[in-house]
């Protein structure tokens, strides 16, 4: 009967789709070689076809769920037996044939393994897939792969899965990598101490390691002896060699020593011969030298002669530019000025507009008020009853004297106010001033403060090691270097302030400031390297510097051309790097070779505006400020440093200091700051205290000014009221009057306004005079800058001329003297030549006469003279001539048989064959040394720090649910030692204590071991074990198979949502979970699902709906 699966929970005999489909995740997982793809199963167990596709771009964890008996365990099975596992190893039979399902002759396991990313094989293709045929009397395993087109090609048998699963790091025996039910039961029941260790070495490969290297020992302390052995007898065969060559090239060369000593008696006649010519010649040569040194300075002398007119001329030329640019820099100031004038004239007309269009408006405001109450007084005379105005006047007047006595008052408040208001704005404003200048002055001495502390704990570490002051962990840092220099290609160079010293120490401080954020830098040759040195810093927890991936070089850059002129100072020429690497990438960082340096801010000013010099790019002074000059768009920019800038590194002075200093002061800005705050604090006082009455004034002021208007409402209304009693008589010419009044005012209100735009018109062509004004005075200012600025130059090239004509009349001095000593060394070299040319003349005679000598007892030498290129030197010529002879007589007395050449050449032949042999066998032995010392650093490495991690891991898990843990890896004893404290246990054991003893309790972290954990406890510890073990596994895919049937619904949602966890932080590693209960907690566009039924048959409609239910 065939298996059902699907990728939801469904009672079909076949796939089913889901019309909630999963939510594409926008994450694709990392191609990495070792992923299972596919499985496909036929009689094997349960089985009768069943294939799972596990979409490994998208997904790194797949969910096999089902009920009891719908096979999750035998596809579990089939997972490790399909790689090559044995069938005992998997817990449902003990041998292989075992598997095959009931009823059936074979059984057929196909796995698809991805082989994309890293550590793939490149000689089989995308897929290798790994069919093992199994029947009741043998089991067979075939490695195909697929082709592009689609077809499958078989490329090995057996040997070739080793050798994959070897590659891809598959353990088909590490139980954590195949974590079936019975192993999690057993794990569960079983967390004793030395299983733990146990499980841990296994898990980790720890102990396959360690006997992988203890074989790897024992094989090569017998290749070095060996080698040693090989390297023995090379040196006796070499000796031999040697001394039958010695022997017949003794016997076989005795005639031509012969004759060549001969000539060397030759040549030793002329050897002082030529040893006087020689000499006569080297005083030539200086002769020539001095004269054309001569030469030199009698031409320099006239140039310095004629560059000195030059100058004149220049220097006055500039004097007369001084005059122009005088007269030229008084002429604007005097139009600037009247420009000025006008402006004041123009200001002073749109003020006198502005008021009267205020004047204006206000009118017309009058008109407006008046007219608004004709209108109404027209109307109330029109509607108006009788009453009795006698009574309501004499009403009306009480209320006026009134009104007028309060004004009176409210006048003299108000003017009080006024005065008070005028005497204290005087003394805000000042405490106002006082109190920023403090807070200012105050920050100044915290940044003070905290610069003194740096550097006196830069100090301190420097003090114990000089390289601590690039930072404190680079002397340890460097150490590691060392030590672990065969992990690099090429050694890191750093940091790039250990490489740099000055010529002139004065420039320490601009240099240091260009160059702040480089001093610590370190250079690596390759990518390569700083993953390696990144790696060091991570493995050890070192704060990792400033590193630069560049190419090491092996010259400097050429700068021909490309630097200022020689009487500027840059700081490439006051550096002193001799290494390349070093000085280039300075050179590519700041352009050190076009940065002028000059000792004060006005001169670096000077040289950089209007036109700086040719090639430079920018100028630093001592005191750090920074000129730039213009550039296209840039504008000229000057920036003076404020922060008082001291160099560490390029100057002795920091080093030089003592801790009592920094210590005085310290408390020095302590005692001032401390004085300060208090400055700060009374002043704060003193401002908030006068601000607030400040502020109450100008309410107080405020409200009497609306008492004082309102009574003027209030007085203005009465006596309108009082005029309208008094008029109320004549009605009828009293309302003839008002209409007449009434167009009297609009009248004249339309007039005023007429003007009102007649005014505005003409502020508005104030105001624009009045910009143009403004305009014309900004250019001019600009201008009058420029012209300013023109002047200091021109003074400064004529302080430049001055100068230049001093140094030029120091230069014709030292060339006269110069020309002095040379023509008394001209004297003595050509008295010397005479001398030695009638010594060498001699010493020819003598020559001959020696030669002579020699013909006549028969000696076989030259015809004449030799030459005297060939004459060896004459202390050379005596030894050979020594050497010679003692060889002849050595070769003389030897009585020893003489070799032929052909047992010369085949024992030559026979030593040169050992020596390749050794020489092949002595590099492989070196590489292998150099291999296994790396490999055994970097496992050392490991499993120092691998325990740790562990740790770390473990806390981490189990602090998920809030859980106290800790974990201690026991190398002596082998033995994991576990211990945690829950919340329950804390709340127990805290119940009856104190604040205090509670306090207490928890810092010392009382934890308790696996025994006294509850059932849920218990299991979850062992899942947080297991994570963490996981970690320091490589395997490509883990296995876990019914882990959660023994755990509570709490501890068991907390480990799902882990597991997931896990699953998206781990995308290089592929997880399989089979469990019989449902995921609905978790988020199912996570993780891929599949869902089995039971093989029994298609349930009935109560227990699907109950299975739904649940």
């Amino acid at each position: 009967m065939s298996s059902a699966v699907s990728k939801k929970r469904g009672f079909d005999d076949s796939f089913q789709s889901d019309d909630r489909r999963l939510a594409k995740r926008s994450l694709i997982m990392p191609e990495v070689a070792g992923k299972i793809t596919c499985i496909e199963l036929v009689n094997f167990m349960c089985h009768s076809s069943l294939t799972l596709n596990f979409d490994v771009n998208k997904y790194n964890c797949s969910y096999i769920i089902g009920p009891n008996g719908s096979g999750k365990s035998a596809l579990f099975a089939a997972l490790n037996i399909g790689l090559g596992g044995a069938g005992r190893s998997n817990e449902r039979g003990k041998r292989i044939n075992d598997y095959i399902k009931e009823n059936e002759n074979y059984s057929l396991i196909r796995i698809h393994i991805s082989n994309e990313g890293p550590n793939s094989i490149p000689d089989y293709g995308d897929i290798i897939i790994v069919e093992r045929h199994i029947t009741h009397k043998i089991s067979t395993v075939t490695i195909k792969t697929r082709l592009n087109e689609g077809k499958e090609e078989i490329v090995g048998k057996r040997r070739e899965l080793d050798l994959i699963l070897q590659q891809f790091n598959i353990d088909l025996e590490n139980p954590l990598s195949w974590l079936s039910q019975d192993r999690a039961r057993q794990f569960l029941q079983s967390m004793k101490p030395q299983r733990l260790y146990e499980l841990y070495k296994k898990s980790s490969e720890m102990d396959g390691a360690e006997d992988l290297f203890r074989n790897i020992d024992t094989l090569f302390d017998e290749l070095t002896r060996v080698v040693k052995s090989m390297d023995k007898e090379k040196t006796a065969k070499e000796a031999k060699y040697q001394q039958m060559k010695s022997r017949f090239d003794a016997v076989n060369q005795l005639s031509n020593k012969k004759e060549a000593i001969q000539r060397l008696y030759w040549y030793q006649l002329w050897a002082p011969v030529r040893d006087g010519k020689n000499e006569i010649e080297e005083l030539g040569r200086k002769l020539k030298v001095n004269e054309d040194k001569k030469d030199e300075q009698v031409a320099k002398k006239d140039e310095l002669i004629k560059e000195i007119g030059n100058i004149n001329k220049q220097q006055k030329n500039f004097e007369e530019q001084l005059g122009a640019a005088s007269s030229k820099f008084r002429e604007h100031n005097e139009k600037l000025n009247e420009l000025k004038r006008k402006a004041r004239e123009l200001n002073f007309d749109h003020h006198d507009l502005v008021d009267k269009v205020k004047r204006k408006q206000w009118n017309i405001d009058l008109y407006e008020r008046q007219l608004q109450k004709a209108n109404r007084e027209l109307k109330d005379l029109v509607g108006s009853s009788g009453h009795d105005p006698e009574t309501e006047k004499n009403k009306l007047k009480e209320k006026l004297t009134q009104i007028a006595a309060q004004m009176e008052a409210a006048e003299l408040e108000q003017a009080s106010y006024t005065n008070e208001l005028g005497s204290i704005k005087v003394e805000y404003e000042n405490l106002k001033k006082e109190f920023k200048e403090n807070t200012d002055q105050h920050s100044v001495l915290e940044r003070r403060r905290a610069r003194i502390i740096e550097e006196k704990t830069l100090f301190e570490q420097s003090k114990a090691d000089k390289l601590a002051i690039f930072g404190k962990d680079v002397p340890r840092l460097l150490e590691l270097i060392d030590t672990n220099i065969n992990s690099f290609k090429k050694r890191p160079i750093g940091p790039i302030g250990n490489y740099i010293k000055l010529k002139d120490k004065k420039w320490a401080n601009p240099i240091e400031f260009c160059l702040k954020n480089m001093i610590g830098t370190f250079l690596c040759d390759s990518s390569e390297d700083r993953k390696a040195l990144d790696e060091i810093c991570k493995t050890l927890q070192i704060r990792k510097p400033n590193v630069i991936t560049t190419e090491f070089a092996d010259q400097k850059y050429d700068l021909f051309g490309r630097e200022p002129p020689n009487e500027f100072t840059t700081i490439l020429r006051v550096l002193d790097v001799e290494n390349p690497t070093v000085l280039n990438y300075i050179l590519d960082k700041v352009r050190a070779e076009s940065v002028l340096l000059f000792e004060k801010d006005d001169v670096a000013r000077n040289a950089m505006y209007p036109k700086p010099p040719k090639n430079a790019s920018k100028a630093i002074t001592l005191a750090c400020s920074e000129v730039n000059p213009q550039r296209g768009s840039r504008p000229y920019q000057f920036f003076r440093d404020h922060s008082n800038f001291q160099a560490r590194v390029l100057d002795n002075h920091f080093m030089a200091s003592n801790l009592n200093d920094f210590n005085q002061q310290l408390e020095q800005s302590l005692e001032q700051l401390r004085q300060q705050s208090e400055k700060v604090e009374e002043s704060k006082r003193s401002f908030q205290t006068l601000e607030f009455k400040l502020n109450n004034l100008r309410q107080k002021k405020t409200q009497t000014e609306a008492r004082l208007n309102g009574l003027n409402e209030r007085k203005y209304e009465i006596e309108e009221e009082l005029n309208k009693l008094e008029d109320e008589g004549l009605s009828e010419d009293k309302i003839t009057n008002l209409r007449s009044s009434i167009r009297e005012s609009e009248d004249e209100r339309n007039a005023l306004q007429v003007k009102l735009t007649e005014l505005e018109q003409s502020l508005a062509e104030k105001t624009e005079k009045m910009n143009e004004a403004e305009n014309k005075i900004e250019a001019s200012t600009k201008r009058a800058d420029h012209l300013k600025n023109d002047y200091k130059q021109i003074e400064n090239d004529i302080k430049s001329c001055q100068i230049q004509i001093e140094k030029n009349r120091e230069k014709l001095e030292d060339c006269e003297g110069l020309t002095k000593r040379t023509d008394k060394l001209i004297g003595d070299y050509r008295r010397q030549i005479d001398g030695k040319t009638k010594s060498c003349e001699k010493k020819r005679e003598e020559a001959e006469k020696n030669r002579n000598y020699l013909l006549e007892n028969n000696a076989e030498i030259g015809d004449g003279v030799p030459d005297f290129d060939t004459i060896p030197e004459t202390v050379q010529l005596n030894r050979d001539i020594e050497a010679i002879q003692n060889e002849i007589r050595n070769a003389e007395k030897n009585k020893e048989p003489v070799p032929t050449e052909a047992d010369l050449i085949n024992y030559k032949n026979i030593y040169i064959e050992f020596k390749a042999k050794l020489k092949v066998w002595t590099r492989r032995y070196n590489m292998l040394e150099s291999m296994i010392t790396a490999r055994k650093r970097r496992f050392d490495l490991i499993r120092t720090s691998l325990p740790g991690k562990l740790e770390c891991w473990f806390r981490d898990h189990m602090n998920y649910r809030g859980y106290k843990a800790s974990l201690d890896v026991r190398d002596d004893d082998g033995t994991i030692m576990i211990k945690v404290v829950t919340h329950k246990a804390m709340e127990e054991s805290f119940a009856e204590q104190s604040l205090d003893e509670r306090d207490s309790r928890m810092q010392k972290k009382v934890l308790q071991d696996l025994k006294g954990l509850s059932g849920g406890e218990r299991s979850y510890t062992t899942a947080c074990f297991i994570m963490s073990l996981w970690k320091c596994m490589e395997s490509p895919f883990r296995c876990m198979d019914e882990f959660d049937v023994f755990m509570d619904m709490v501890n068991r949602r907390y480990i799902m949502e882990m597991l997931a966890d896990m699953a998206k932080d781990s995308k290089e590693v592929q997880f399989f979970f089979f469990t019989p209960q449902p995921i609905q907690e978790l988020k199912r566009d996570m993780f891929e699902v599949f869902t089995l039924k039971r093989i029994a048959g298609i349930f009935n409609e109560e227990q699907q709906q109950q299975e739904n239910q649940e």
